[in-house]
């Protein structure tokens, strides 16, 4: 019976890492698209209010405004895959020497598939590493404009064409970033997978050397 419910196990685990792969590489998005009619949004556009005209803003002022919230947005994106690369390392860095510390104390004699489990979370734990190391490669995001050059073109020209200068220097730099933030959050994304599968593996390994 042991036997039998080990095999069990090991193919749930197995079933869980290839679903994992596959939400990795997008097949798992294809499935549900398949499958997903999506809903019409039904938006209608206003109209202008009577006193726009007294107090509406420019529209060299509105596109500064949105390509400076653009850019500060993609500032606080990136912290924040920063902030869940760290938390997700430590959180790997944590429960796999653990699971070993608990596993060596209890004295058992551990089944070939509880060491061979615990081998590819090891190796789950790696490709991590691997992950995290490369996302934290994508660490600085483009900021213009620079300050030498705004400092000097403040000298020549007037606050109206400074503007709209500095505003087209924010909207290259939002460009720029997101391309730099969509790699960024992808492998991001396949760190947190990979931490899943290391937990998977884990937690398969513990229950094997239970039963078994």
């Amino acid at each position: 019976m042991s036997f039998e419910v080990t095999d069990l196990i090991v193919a749930l685990v197995i079933s869980a890492v290839l679903l994992v792969a596959l939400a990795d590489f997008g097949a798992w998005t294809w499935l549900r698209r398949q499958f997903h009619i999506p809903k019409d949004v039904d938006w209608e556009q206003g109209v202008v209010s009577a006193d726009a005209a007294t107090d509406a803003p420019s529209a060299d002022q509105v596109y500064f405004a949105c390509a400076e919230r653009l850019l500060e947005t993609q500032l606080t994106i990136n912290a924040a895959l920063d902030t869940k690369t760290a938390g997700t390392v430590a959180v790997g860095s944590t429960v796999l020497p653990l699971t070993f510390g608990l596993l060596s104390l209890s004295g058992r004699t551990l089944p070939g598939a509880t060491q061979w489990l615990l081998v590819a979370a090891v190796v789950a734990y790696v490709l991590l590493l691997m992950t995290a190391a490369w996302t934290s490669y994508i660490r600085g995001l483009e900021y213009r404009p620079e300050l030498r050059t705004l400092r000097q073109h403040s000298q020549e020209v007037d606050g109206t064409v400074l503007r709209r200068w500095v505003a087209e220097e924010y909207a290259l730099s939002g460009e720029i970033n997101r391309i730099a933030l969509a790699a960024k959050a992808r492998w991001v994304g396949r760190t947190t997978l990979l931490l899943y599968a290391e937990g998977i593996l884990i937690s398969a390994a513990a229950a094997v050397a239970l039963v078994g």
